[in-house]
């Protein structure tokens, strides 16, 4: 039955990405909700962050959090998982810049240590806040050779500031060096190679391997899991939520 269930709620998923990427006018983010499992599927072409959008986000997660939902799975349409930061909205409104920047982080360690497992299903590029988005997930998938994982803050002279401690937390040397440091574009083979996403295949298998990565740790006290989840990333949570010292 269980199989079953899964097998519905991957082909469901896979209808109305196919969907969203055919019609011209959709909303922003959806939410898909079937068979136990959610779907954040963000359809606003580079699906950039901005003030409006972080609101959006905490919203849908309200939702999933109030749900029957065991798992939470992420994704995009086109051409984008995520680019980042909405420069032209961050332009219009600089008095709300620190504040923008804050909800945002604060949205990241929501999805750190989210009460039910997250997995992100890299369609395209995420550069940016979009890869450090990919990164708080508990898992990731990405599609093989089309899209780019990248970190372009040191190609763009900007800090980190406090997705450094996202990066710390969930990169290993090599691909700290590799993306942080070098602020290299990545397809799926090469974040796969360096340990970054769990899966890089074909885009039609991401999916259903993205569930069957989620399965295990679903169906747990969603109490406990957000328990656990801060207890093991600790630093990371407290400097997401925290301003950070300047330096």
């Amino acid at each position: 039955m269980k199989n079953m269930f899964i097998h519905q709620w991957t082909a469901h998923v896979q209808r109305k990405i196919r969907r969203s990427n055919l019609v011209k006018k959709k909303t922003e983010m959806e939410l898909i909700e079937e068979n136990g499992m959610s779907t954040i599927v963000l359809n606003d072409n580079e699906n950039r962050f901005s003030g409006p959008v972080v609101a959006r986000w905490n919203e849908l997660l309200d939702i999933v959090e109030k749900s029957k939902s065991k798992a939470l799975a992420i994704t995009g349409t086109g051409k984008y998982f995520s680019n980042g930061l909405d420069l032209a909205w961050m332009g219009k409104n600089q008095s709300a810049m620190e504040d923008f920047l804050d909800a945002l982080w604060k949205l990241q360690a929501r999805l750190l240590v989210f009460p039910i497992p997250t997995v992100a299903i890299i369609n395209g590029h995420a550069f940016g806040a979009g890869f450090f988005l990919a990164l708080v997930c508990d898992f990731r998938v990405m599609k093989e050779d089309k899209g780019f994982m990248c970190a372009p803050e040191i190609n763009l002279g900007f800090p980190l500031r406090r997705f450094k401690h996202v990066a710390k937390a969930k990169l290993n040397q090599e691909a700290f060096r590799t993306s942080i440091l070098g602020g290299a574009k990545l397809n799926g083979a090469a974040a796969f190679k360096l340990q970054m996403v769990d899966y890089a295949g074909a885009e039609d298998t991401l999916v259903a391997v993205a569930q069957n990565l989620v399965k295990p740790l679903s169906g747990k006290t969603k109490s406990t899991m957000t328990i656990i989840k801060k207890e093991l990333y600790e630093e990371t949570y407290q400097g997401l939520i925290h301003p950070e010292a300047k330096l």
